[in-house]
């Protein structure tokens, strides 16, 4: 690889084509991701795309000054490493959700790291409303399920007052009920 390149800000999510023709998401990006060599998406792969799901400011720089800006700042690499621990974390939380959580649990617990991606990033706590940006049939494709059963599981998440569905926006009513659902 020659390049590296990192979200500055935004979000944008990886995909590939079905043979159907159908766009299958991998996994969301958000600020602090990297393509490239050190990251998990690599852009020369034929059958990926990235789509940019908000305003996306990307940073490039070559491998070479990456690596060397790495070995003099033991911070970015503590980061870097960092970063790719959640990124495992998040893997093994996946593997989780597919062995032990219904449809329902796994849409909650989806759900909520959304949410919790979303304070971490706005810095605030108190946030309780976020917008995904993705579809229903994206949402399913993360939690290894159908768009209808995703469909069924937010009507009912929302049927319990939960959630809220506003347009494109997801507002948390209960979070602790939430969390019970998703067995968090």
């Amino acid at each position: 690889m020659r390049a590296v390149t990192f979200i500055s800000e935004g979000r944008a999510k990886v995909y590939r084509m079905s043979a159907e023709g159908r766009q299958q998401t991998i996994v969301l990006l958000d600020p602090g991701d990297a393509f490239g060599e050190i990251g998990f998406v690599d852009p020369r792969s034929q059958d990926l795309y990235v789509e940019a799901l908000t305003r996306v400011v990307v940073c490039r720089t070559t491998r070479e000054a990456f690596l060397q800006l790495a070995s003099r700042d033991p911070a970015l690499a503590v980061r870097l490493a960092e970063a790719m621990g959640e990124k495992l974390q998040f893997a093994r939380e996946q593997i989780a959700d597919f062995a032990f959580r219904d449809i329902r649990g796994r849409v909650a617990h989806l759900l909520l790291t959304f949410l919790e991606r979303e304070r971490r990033l706005a810095g605030d706590d108190s946030l309780d409303r976020i917008v995904p940006g993705l579809t229903h049939r994206e949402l399913a494709e993360l939690i290894g399920t159908r768009r209808e059963s995703v469909t069924t599981a937010l009507n009912i998440l929302e049927r319990d007052d939960l959630i809220r569905v506003e347009g494109k926006e997801i507002v948390y009513r209960d979070i602790e009920a939430l969390r019970a659902v998703a067995e968090v």
